[in-house]
């Protein structure tokens, strides 16, 4: 394998182990940490895709860049899980405070 070749597998395996880690702060619901670790990723991702011999090396890079793919997906799955609690609770809490206003605006107390 060419030295290039291995330049690229080595920085696809970092993209995936900042996936992995990016996945795992997701899970620990540690979203300052996960979005660091997302522009870390983004910058190898520039580098990897920026490179003249991407298109060669495609065919070796395609397991790790799918693997990629897949942790991207369960993270996804979380963040939106989560994006989707948190609306939900803003508009319970929203309900509440609108509640507690009429209610002190119509007592009599």
């Amino acid at each position: 394998m060419d030295v290039k070749y291995i330049s690229l597998q080595h920085t696809a395996e970092k993209i995936l182990r900042l996936s992995k880690r990016m996945l795992q702060q997701a899970i620990d619901k540690d979203w300052d940490r996960l979005a660091r670790l997302e522009v870390d990723r983004g910058s190898a991702l520039k580098h990897l895709f920026s490179h003249p011999d991407i298109e060669q090396s495609l065919p070796i890079l395609s397991d790790i860049l799918f693997e990629v793919l897949e942790v991207d997906r369960k993270c996804i799955q979380i963040t939106e899980k989560e994006r989707f609690a948190l609306l939900q609770n803003l508009h319970h809490k929203s309900a509440q405070d609108r509640a507690v206003k009429l209610y002190r605006e119509n007592s009599t107390g």
